[in-house]
């Protein structure tokens, strides 16, 4: 067995982050499962910024979200990239109400299709910065995001229509049974077509039964998403550089089902028990991308279907206000396979299959000493085929005066090498070993005044046994190795009565020996301003980046310009129950690219209404 060597804790704890237009609560269900709020680096998105941003996807949402880096292969229907404090994007744990929804069957490694979500099913969304393999296991590696569907009692329709074909509807009726028990269920539509290239149509269902009592609560969900999507392959030079002017075409369909309760035995124990079931499909059919300064990639028809069934059971105790301590067992079975040929003038098959079972032990404990916070983690996890792994996590806290804290902490994650990585008949290598990181951050955060604080945060990151693909051996083995350190800093207040403003800026270093990465820029900053006029609400928001390094098969690596695109939304409370949207995208018209050739599509707008039934 492989133990990691537990680490001394630097100092942690840190403020959440802040919405556009208000102060962001910490609702502390993804960096811990205690009920510390001061011990949780994480920020979140709820229901009335998601209303008032206005994304026309999930992927535009997250660009609202400080100090996370996301991009997108052209608009509509192109894949997305997501990166936490320069990790990997299949680094980032994803889940949905708990249910962990990473696909390890495709090339992307374990990475996740957020435009298979609809933004307008979605609660809120929570982000946790750094690595938690001690809370959650494998993936966890850099950071974890959150989606929490809608669990509020709004019923209510909202429709939109704009340019670019743009349509998206929405129904969400929520039904009490009784005086404890009460039903959801939402329904969402939205289409683009932003250009001869480029669309993509989804629709998304979900049903909830939630109850609870005096002792109890639980929730029963369904969940059924589906998309069908065309856009230029990834590194094929988009539609500056294709060769071969064909879009690749993917069908994606995502199925989720989970039961989760707790029980409160006494005023200080509480028991926990979640089973989830999860199932993601795609069919892809891609013409393939034409050899130019990189080697070509063949044509393909692959199918993928991935399977995974996960049980958890823990405890909470707290035996007073000051300690309060979690442990529990977890267990995960997960199927994946795929089904398809790479075309090189005659069809090569790469199919493959593969399980994997992994069991675990868990336990977190945290104790407060008047000023000072302290908490940690551990988790035991049994993967077959690999050794056991043991990951911890450290945090404190130290409280100078109710308006200074100053924070810090070390966590150590791991990342299962995926399936497509062990099992690939043509590039997979089933000797892989796990991915490793370790995390460090220390800063502070400081409240100004009654409406305006501050957040600076330094981290250190650490990955080793990366995977990488190896030409001469023309297989995946186990070299890279990466650092990644950098800046976190938000500001965030009341300008007047009437207008709240919000600044973050985040500075990378990335160290890969003479590997480049692509897609991180040394500066990201997002700037939000937040206007309320009675039963007006206007918001511009600004995504900015520098300059950054990509690479596609036509051009080879290049350097593309940095650049900020603005937005404005904005609703007018027109009666009680109805009120009027307007939003408009890349509202200065700027031409610019997140991933070489693919073109941004200019200025959209949208309008639309929202009505309370």
């Amino acid at each position: 067995m492989k133990l990691s060597a537990l680490s001394v804790a630097l100092l942690s704890i840190g403020l959440s982050s802040f919405s556009v237009a208000q102060t962001m609560e910490s609702m502390l269900v993804t960096g811990s499962r205690l009920d510390m709020q001061h011990l949780a680096p994480q920020s979140t998105l709820s229901r009335d910024d998601i209303d008032r941003l206005n994304p026309a996807t999930t992927v535009d949402l997250m660009r609202h979200i400080p100090h996370l880096l996301i991009s997108q292969n052209g608009a509509a229907g192109g894949q997305s990239f997501v990166s936490i404090r320069g990790g990997e994007s299949n680094f980032t744990l994803i889940m949905i109400d708990h249910v962990v929804v990473n696909d390890p069957t495709n090339s992307r490694g374990g990475g996740f299709d957020f435009n298979l979500l609809d933004p307008a099913t979605l609660e809120r969304v929570e982000v946790y910065r750094g690595g938690v393999s001690a809370v959650y296991g494998g993936e966890a590696v850099s950071g974890v995001i959150h989606f929490i569907t809608r669990q509020s009692d709004y019923r209510g329709l909202t429709l939109e229509t704009g340019s670019d074909s743009q349509k998206r509807a929405s129904l969400s009726l929520a039904s009490p049974l009784g005086n404890d028990i009460s039903t959801l269920f939402n329904a969402a539509y939205s289409s683009q077509n932003a250009n001869d290239f480029s669309d993509y149509e989804n629709q998304q269902f979900l049903f909830k039964l939630m109850g609870q009592n005096e002792n109890s609560d639980y929730q029963l969900l369904l969940s059924h998403s589906q998309q069908d999507s065309s856009a230029f392959p990834e590194d094929s030079g988009g539609q500056r550089f294709a060769t071969i002017r064909q879009p690749e075409s993917r069908d994606g369909e995502q199925f989720l089902a989970g039961v989760q309760g707790n029980w409160h035995a006494d005023d200080n124990l509480k028991l926990s028990a979640k089973l989830s079931w999860s199932r993601h499909q795609e069919d892809a059919e891609s013409p393939g991308i034409a050899e130019a300064v990189l080697s070509g990639i063949p044509a393909s028809t692959i199918s993928s279907d991935y399977r995974q069934t996960e049980g958890q059971l823990f405890a909470t105790f707290a035996p007073d206000n000051a300690w309060h301590w979690v442990a529990g067992m977890e267990g995960q079975k997960s199927i994946g396979e795929n089904n398809g040929f790479l075309d090189f003038g005659f069809p090569l098959p790469v199919d493959f299959k593969l399980e994997q079972e992994v069991y675990s032990l868990f336990t977190q404990a945290s104790r407060e000493y008047n000023a000072l916070a302290l908490e940690l983690g551990l988790r035991w996890d049994s993967p077959t085929q690999f050794d056991n792994e043991l990951s911890s996590r450290v945090q404190a806290g130290y409280r100078f005066s109710e308006d200074f804290r100053l924070f810090g902490g070390f966590a150590e994650g791991y990342k299962l090498p995926s399936f497509f990585a062990l099992a690939h008949p043509l590039i997979g290598n089933p000797a892989l070993q796990p991915e490793k990181s370790s995390n460090k951050e220390i800063g502070f955060s400081w409240t100004l005044s009654s409406q305006s604080s501050t957040q600076l945060v330094a981290f250190h990151n650490d990955f080793e046994d990366l995977v990488d693909f190896d030409p001469e051996l023309f297989t995946s083995v186990n070299r890279a190795k990466v650092r990644t350190q950098g800046v976190e800093w938000q500001i965030q207040g009341n300008i007047a009565a009437w207008l709240n403003a919000q600044l973050d800026i985040s500075y990378l270093d990335v160290d890969a020996g003479e590997t480049k990465l692509r897609r991180r820029p040394h500066w990201n900053a997002g700037f939000a301003l937040q206007a309320s006029f009675d039963a007006l609400q206007i918001s511009l928001t600004a995504d900015s980046r520098s300059e950054f390094l990509d690479s596609a098969i036509p051009t080879g690596s290049l350097t593309l310009g940095g650049y900020t695109e603005l937005a404005l939304a904005g609703s007018w409370q027109w009666s009680e129950d109805l009120a009027f949207t307007l939003a408009i995208d890349n509202l200065l018209d700027k031409a610019y690219e997140q991933s070489i050739g693919f073109n941004e599509t200019g200025r959209q707008w949208r309008l639309g209404l929202r009505y309370t039934l």
